[in-house]
């Protein structure tokens, strides 16, 4: 790969992977000591992803022209090869997003089951605002899983380098089966021990 990558380039990466930017942690719990405002579980937090996924949501309602960004879920949805049913896992995916990508692009050519891993408090108020028949929020990869029974996709975008153990959850989204996993925007290193920073 490293073949393909223009010398500039090289060099900027090599630059950048010299200087630590951001302050390492020992371990995530200290990284959690750290932040004063509860991280994911800040109520604050919550209400913002939950309104954001609202605005979002009534704007594709009104204009469905996509914006580039969509692409990515789109890609997702185009590795599976189901017919009219698609069900869906969504490691990480706040307050439906992506599935609201999904439903727009499908239209009624698919029926769209999406149920959404989240943190408890996202999961809980996610479910008693966004929820509909057809899109549900757990805090438990099992209990998402076995509330679809069958999986067409496992689908995390940005959320397995927030856990406490990505390896750990990415083995238990592999474990559930799904006949696709797709990862997207998560960061990956070579290093031999985990890097925590915040």
């Amino acid at each position: 790969m490293e073949n393909f990558i223009p010398s500039i380039l090289k060099s900027a990466i090599n630059k950048f992977r010299k200087q630590k930017p951001f302050p390492i942690i020992s371990s995530y719990q200290e990284a959690l000591k750290l932040c004063s405002s509860q991280g994911y579980q800040n109520p604050d937090l919550v209400n913002t992803i939950i309104e954001k996924n609202l605005i979002f949501k009534n704007n594709l309602n009104s204009n469905t022209t996509f914006k580039l960004d969509s692409l990515r879920t789109i890609i997702g949805m185009g590795s599976t090869n189901s017919n009219e049913n698609l069900k869906v896992l969504d490691f990480g995916g706040g307050g439906g997003y992506h599935y609201q990508i999904a439903k727009t692009y499908y239209g009624n050519t698919k029926n769209i089951y999406w149920n959404v891993v989240e943190t408890s408090k996202l999961a809980q108020e996610a479910q008693t605002r966004l929820s509909d028949d057809k899109l549900k929020f757990f805090n438990n990869i099992n209990e998402a899983a076995e509330n679809l029974k069958e999986i067409d996709l496992v689908f995390t975008s940005s959320a397995l380098q927030y856990t406490p153990e990505p390896l750990d959850f990415l083995k238990k989204l592999i474990a559930i089966k799904a006949k696709h996993l797709y990862i997207t925007r998560t960061p990956f290193n070579d290093l031999n021990e985990p890097l925590i920073s915040i």
